[in-house]
């Protein structure tokens, strides 16, 4: 499984995903398609750091 950075900015991090969570509840409220919203969901993950690697 991956690790997150080092040097990751945790208090922006939590800003990230606190932002990312309102905006979902919303577009889920108002009826946009779940696919997309968990593009959105993977996109914001992915945005923290590396890609997880899986195990050989």
């Amino acid at each position: 499984m991956g690790e997150l950075p080092t040097d990751l900015d945790v208090d922006a991090a939590v800003e990230l995903l606190f932002t990312t969570v309102l905006g979902l509840r919303v577009r889920e409220r108002a009826g946009h398609d779940p696919e997309r919203l968990a593009t959105a969901i993977d996109v914001a993950i992915r945005a923290l750091g590396p890609t997880p690697t899986t195990p050989s």
